[in-house]
């Protein structure tokens, strides 16, 4: 009869959890985040409950900590294998990172937007403003936007 090696066999993996402080003054976020690579996968508030991503599981997505952490996981891989996963979960963490930083950015426009009653346009113009800002760009030296041109044709 074959018998299983618990020696071979690796330990159950930790769940990594962080929080963050509620922002109405209710319960904290408790977030799990998946050991193996590092995304969030839920949230013990209402809106994790239901399958939504929460701004805190954005918050955590878009901070370093994750980051940190894939840092650390490539500092002791050793051979190529773990060094080629580590790698790997380095470039999902900052893909989801971006997104996440985009996320959160697009969900401040849109609270803008109804805070101030912006039309389209009015985003838009938002949006290159913080765009110039970010380059560095004053807004005498950025481009001016195209408008539609008429042409009049003689007759």
């Amino acid at each position: 009869m074959l018998q299983e090696s618990t020696a071979t066999r690796p330990a159950p993996a930790v769940p990594l959890v962080f929080r963050r402080p509620s922002r109405t003054g209710g319960p904290d976020h408790t977030i799990s985040v998946d050991v193996a690579d590092l995304t969030p996968t839920g949230c013990s508030c209402a809106a994790g409950q239901r399958g939504l991503v929460c701004w805190a599981s954005l918050d955590l997505a878009a901070s370093t900590q994750l980051r940190d952490l894939a840092i650390a996981r490539w500092e002791a891989a050793h051979g190529v294998a773990e060094l080629t996963s580590a790698a790997a979960v380095y470039g999902k963490v900052i893909k989801n990172r971006l997104r996440a930083i985009a996320e959160l950015e697009r969900r401040q426009q849109r609270i803008e937007a109804q805070r101030f009653g912006l039309t389209d346009l009015g985003r838009d113009m938002v949006a290159r403003i913080r765009a110039w800002d970010w380059l560095g760009i004053t807004p005498s030296a950025a481009p001016e936007p195209t408008a539609p041109v008429s042409v009049a044709v003689a007759a």
